[in-house]
């Protein structure tokens, strides 16, 4: 059986530290961040008797957390919720095909170093514009909707100073096709400034909310805009979303602060 998601950018099996929350970690000590999110999954599975594999569609809530030590240790966990299939057929498959296990929880202990993913971002907003630009072109789709990506995923993934944070939102903000809203709200509530980017091949708009004063991501979320063959659903369809849970620091990977 062979799964993909709908990835949102979280989910990526984590983010190293920032060098400011590095610094202040005490040895033995660990960064905790939560996100949750729900998203589409689209699985392969083989029929019995017949050899031929067929792909399912579901979505399934989610819960990432992560512990990160000053040292490059800790531990990523994963844990998926019931899934919801897109449409009767999609069950009848699932049934068909013996019912197989379509969760990717998991929880994954690292030794130091292994959680240390080193990153050089310029400071100056244009060299980081040309860096992100640079870094997209890698990508087999148009390079706006390219660098958003690329952004976003610095952002919620990598080693980024917060004094970045301002940075990677403008040069987000300057890509050409992106929108930017004012007062708006995420799922939890709270207040941000959001940008979006509607990829118009696909039909699919990517929107990040972010934290207005420091400019640290509160959400992301991923709508389908028009419906396709591969999909047929009514539109607008969301096709994942993740809230970020501000982080704090444990004495253990034991401890889980949020709950």
């Amino acid at each position: 059986m062979q799964a993909s998601s709908i990835a949102s950018f979280s989910t990526a099996y984590g983010s190293s530290l920032t060098s400011s929350e590095n610094s202040t970690l005490k040895p033995g000590s660990f960064l905790y961040r939560k996100t949750e999110g729900f998203g589409l999954n689209m699985y392969m599975v083989q029929l019995p008797n017949t050899g031929n594999a067929q792909e399912i569609r579901f979505l399934a809530p989610y819960t990432h957390q992560m512990w990160l030590g000053a040292d490059g240790s800790g531990r990523i966990q994963r844990t998926d919720g019931k899934p919801e299939f897109l449409n009767a057929q999609d069950r009848a498959i699932w049934e068909a095909a013996g019912k197989p296990k379509l969760s990717q929880s998991f929880t994954i202990d690292h030794k130091v170093g292994e959680l240390s993913y080193p990153t050089v971002l310029p400071g100056d907003r244009t060299a980081l514009a040309q860096t992100i630009r640079n870094r997209a072109k890698q990508n087999n789709i148009p390079i706006e909707g390219a660098m958003f990506d690329e952004t976003l995923s610095i952002l919620v993934t990598l080693q980024t100073k917060p004094e970045l944070h301002r940075p990677l939102f403008e040069v987000m903000a300057s890509i050409p096709g992106v929108e930017r809203s004012e007062n708006v709200t995420d799922r939890q509530g709270r207040a941000g400034i959001s940008l979006s980017y509607t990829d118009s091949q696909t039909g699919k708009q990517t929107r990040v909310i972010f934290e207005p004063q420091t400019y640290y991501v509160l959400s992301d979320e991923i709508v389908l805009l028009k419906r396709t063959p591969e999909l047929n659903v009514s539109t607008p369809f969301v096709m994942s979303w993740t809230t970020y849970f501000a982080s704090s620091t444990v004495a253990s990977t034991s401890n889980k602060p949020f709950e």
